[in-house]
């Protein structure tokens, strides 16, 4: 390695290596600089999955510009070897400087200081450094000191849920296995938490805990936790008892004081922030503490002094207790509460899930004891609940769709909607109540629980409705015509619902009164409206979170806006009002997923051969778009939803460019296809109720009309070679998804007509090239098959998928039938004979493969001219889910601070 380079840095030495990864000195030629490279280990870079988790990490821990901390550059790769280039800080470690014994007093605690300022710094942002050790400490003689490897513990871990080998666990010095994930170790065993060394999920106190354990081994000059052997150490971590009378005599109460703090087994009864250890130490150092240290001569108060000083205390307890007992009761006020950040870790085979969209997936009670959660669970979902007092979650359904989770005012019952109903269930499990049996749209409905025992719910573009917590007749409680009426939060308290109204791109919060009078106004261009006891409302505006005072008595914003620095998950980047994946607690404990990788970079589209072998087709700077080909092969048109804006373009495949076809604003995208002569583009347009199919000719101008539907959402999805017909899918909240034509010759914008309507949903519908089949994707049955059907009679329907299937898509010659497995995961065909009579062979898998599709928003599955290859959307990691869920506790002191700062 020594004497290569590395993109533009010359490898010059190596300085050391460790469990995660070896360490060179390199020059950086461009700004000729001197630099650290952490090469990342083989088995690291081999695994897909746990390096895009290393490069997310790596993005967050770059944001880290401390001057105690080694700041990341960034992340090189060439050829099969990626490295992480970091700034590279001279000088001896502090396990060096600890060689030859303990430190002065005076010098323990200021590089202590420095240690807690650097760990206090990443605590804000929600980084754990998880491997804090003498080894990983920069310590001049001049004495400044640089934390190093802040965050790479997390960031190097395998993907949660992995097994961890023998050699895993025994590497030394760091124990890497599955990260935070409950079961599992991460760390260095002498300087480990307990809960870390049990396999419990940690947080900022186990940093807390190894800094205790540095600062008493800079102090005695001895490990605090020795052992022959790893699981010495670890069994030493876990029940030796810590002798502090082996601290040097001159050591501070106050200091002795917070090691005992910083070094308490149990986390509850840890320091909880290391900004207080920092006060302790400043006060120590600046000589503002106004305790002595033990006399070196050992010699302590008599024990009668002892005596009448704790008759003195209990008096003083007794007399302040019998003064005003209330003061032992009262809670610490608010703005007193330091934040407690907590990652809870899911397995990877649960995840959690945005099991709609809209809508959110996540939902906790009132006291924060409980958080209710969707998790994907093989085919179906579950609804979990988890009491952040214990350590296991309780799975509490499972069903194959499970949306929009809602706790009761008292906690004593989660509501949540599944395909088509309204459901309540017990935290603790046991059988579902189902309180409105038939709803037309669950798929994008929010309900929220009054305290008088109702339930507001959403139902799309039918306004809201209201119902009893025990089930009964269901109540209209708006009626919109023009817009829709979405997204309802009872204020807890009162008998007001906020909601939010959109129509088109336009947004605006409202508030009425349960029995449907005091409609007005709240905020204008806003929504999502989430009320917080802290006297806030937080809502969403132009893609980004903002928080406002509030009155929730008059459900009147009193103050300005502050636009709020919290990255959560969303439930589709793409729209306009993207959804949070958060909620909040009236005692102020947040829970939410974390932001995932976006797709907003762009999408990688391939061929992919009849063997699985997949080849570059185009790369297109649309997440996931629909896309149709052109009867020539040449051509593709792109559709996709970006914020507001419906966007329609022509990539040409020879020259690799874009061109715009149209830009709607609309906040939900229409999908679009080629004519039978590959002369127009055929696309959707709609408003709130009403929608209009259209032709765009490729060289420009303004489109013209071919047809009108009553529905919400309309997608084409298939022309016919003669160019006569034209099918598509549209939404309908009274049906849900149906199947409808056009004929493109007759003229009149009103025959457009429905074909196949039934229950459930009928999807991607796609025409045989003889015009006498059509093929369509339907889960009538409570799962998605495709089945066959005359066209246009509509006689002869025949199921040809055996075991799930969507987006069908026909061969050039009609004699196969290609669709996309039940779980997504591989390509499947069916022989087809049309004549004398239809005969079908068995579905069969061409191959295996992660690719994106989205029946719901048009086609993005098609075969080449020549049936040999298909054109597919490379799947990336799905933004929709998360292996981690981040509560905040006191959250509700940072927003106080927000708002104090900002009256500055």
């Amino acid at each position: 390695m020594i004497g290569s380079r590395l993109g533009p840095y010359e490898v010059t030495a190596k300085l050391g290596e460790g469990g995660m990864g070896e360490v060179y000195r390199a020059t950086d030629s461009n700004l000729r600089r001197e630099v650290a490279i952490k090469v990342l280990p083989a088995a690291f870079t081999s695994d897909p999955e746990r390096l895009a988790r290393f490069e997310r990490e790596a993005q967050l821990l770059a944001q880290l510009q401390h001057p105690n901390i080694a700041s990341i550059y960034g992340l090189e790769v060439s050829g099969g070897t990626r490295a992480l280039v970091m700034e590279l800080v001279e000088g001896p470690t502090l396990a060096d400087r600890l060689q030859p014994g303990a430190l002065p007093l005076e010098e323990s605690l200021a590089i202590a200081r420095q240690i807690a300022e650097a760990l206090e710094a990443a605590n804000e942002k929600g980084i754990v450094h998880r491997d804090l050790k003498p080894q990983n400490i920069k310590a001049s003689i001049e004495g400044k000191v640089k934390v190093l490897d802040f965050g790479l513990a997390k960031a190097m871990d395998p993907i949660a849920g992995t097994v961890a080998s023998a050699a895993d666990m025994a590497r030394a010095p760091t124990l890497t296995s599955a990260g935070t994930q409950v079961g599992m170790i991460l760390g260095t065993a002498a300087y480990m938490a307990p809960e870390q060394a049990k396999g419990i999920a940690v947080d900022k106190r186990a940093d807390i805990w190894a800094f205790g354990v540095v600062l008493y081994e800079m102090l005695c000059g001895r490990s605090l936790f020795d052992g022959d052997t790893v699981s010495d150490t670890l069994a030493a971590v876990l029940r030796a008892e810590i002798d502090f009378s082996t601290l040097p005599a001159s050591t501070p109460p106050a200091i002795r004081r917070l090691l005992r703090r910083c070094l308490e087994r149990n986390p509850k009864n840890r320091l909880h922030d290391i900004a207080d250890a920092r006060i302790v130490i400043d006060e120590v150092l600046s000589g503002r503490s106004v305790e002595s240290a033990t006399p070196a001569s050992g010699v302590r108060p008599s024990s009668t002094a002892r005596r009448a000083a704790l008759v003195a205390g209990v008096g003083l307890l007794a007399a302040l207790g019998a003064a005003g007992g209330w003061l032992a009761r009262r809670p610490a006020p608010a703005d007193a509460l330091s934040t407690t950040r907590l990652s809870i870790q899911l397995p990877p085979e649960l995840p959690y899930k945005v099991s709609s969209i809209p809508g959110c997936s996540i939902a906790i009670s009132r006291d924060g004891a409980r958080v209710a959660y969707v998790a994907a669970f093989k085919s179906g979902e579950q609804l979990v609940v988890r009491a952040l007092g214990e350590i296991l979650p309780r799975a509490v359904a499972t069903v194959d769709v499970v949306r929009q989770p809602f706790f009761s005012p008292d906690g004593k019952w989660v509501g949540y909607f599944d395909r088509n109903s309204l459901q309540k269930i017990s935290p603790e499990g046991g059988r579902s109540v189902t309180l409105v049996a038939e709803l037309s749209n669950a798929a994008w409905v929010r309900g929220s629980w009054s305290d008088d025992g109702r339930i507001v719910y959403d139902t799309w573009n039918a306004g809201l409705r209201v119902v009893s917590a025990d089930g009964g007749e269901v109540r209209v409680l708006t009626q919109p015509e023009e817009e829709w009426h979405l997204g309802p939060e009872v204020i807890p308290g009162t008998a007001t619902v906020l909601f939010f109204t959109q129509s088109a791109a336009n947004f605006r919060i409202e508030a009425i009164g349960l029995d449907g009078t005091g409609r007005r106004t709240v905020l204008d261009d806003a929504s999502q409206p989430r009320f917080l006891a802290s006297g806030h409302l937080l809502f969403q505006r132009s893609g980004g979170l903002f928080v406002a005072p509030f009155d929730a008595k008059n459900a009147k914003v009193t103050g300005p806006a502050m636009p709020l620095a919290l990255e959560t998950m969303v439930d589709d980047e793409r729209t306009a009002t993207p959804i949070p994946q958060l909620a909040v607690a009236t005692n102020g404990t947040l829970v939410y997923a974390p932001k995932q990788p976006s797709a907003k970079a762009g999408s990688e589209l391939v061929w992919v051969d009849r063997q699985g072998k997949s080849a570059p087709l185009a790369t297109v700077p649309f997440p996931y778009p629909s896309f149709d080909l052109s009867p020539e092969g040449d051509q593709l048109t792109l559709a996709v939803r970006d914020g507001s804006r419906a966007r329609l373009a022509l990539f040409d495949l020879a020259r690799q460019t874009l061109t715009p076809l149209r830009d709607e604003q609309l906040d939900i995208p229409t999908a679009a296809v080629f004519s039978a002569d590959g002369q127009e583009v055929y696309f959707a347009r709609y408003g709130t109720h009403r929608g209009e199919i259209l032709a765009q000719r490729l060289e420009g101008g303004e489109p013209r009309l071919l047809g009108r539907l009553e529905a919400t959402w309309i997608a084409p999805y298939s022309v016919s070679r003669d160019g006569h017909w034209l099918v598509g899918t549209l939404y309908d909240p009274k049906s849900q998804s149906d199947v409808w034509l056009l004929d493109l010759t007759s003229g009149d914008p009103e025959r457009a007509a429905r074909i196949v309507a039934a229950k459930g949903e009928q999807l991607a519908p796609a025409l045989s090239p003889d015009g006498r089949w059509l093929a369509y994707g339907t889960d009538e049955t409570g799962k998605h098959e495709i089945y066959l059907q005359r066209f246009p009679g509509g006689e002869s329907k025949v199921r040809v998928s055996s075991g799930g299937g969507e987006l069908a898509r026909w061969s050039p010659d009609g004699r196969e039938l290609y669709f996309l497995s039940g779980d997504g995961a591989a390509v499947m065909a069916v022989a087809v004979k049309t004549e004398p009579k239809l005969e079908l062979g068995a579905p069969f898998k061409l191959f295996d493969g992660s690719f994106w599709s989205d029946t719901g928003t048009g086609p993005s599955f098609e075969p080449s001219a020549d049936g040999r290859k298909f054109a597919l959307i490379k799947k990336l990691e799905d933004p929709n889910r998360s292996v981690e869920l981040i509560v905040v506790q006191n959250w509700f002191t940072e927003l106080r601070a927000l708002f104090s700062s900002s009256s500055r």
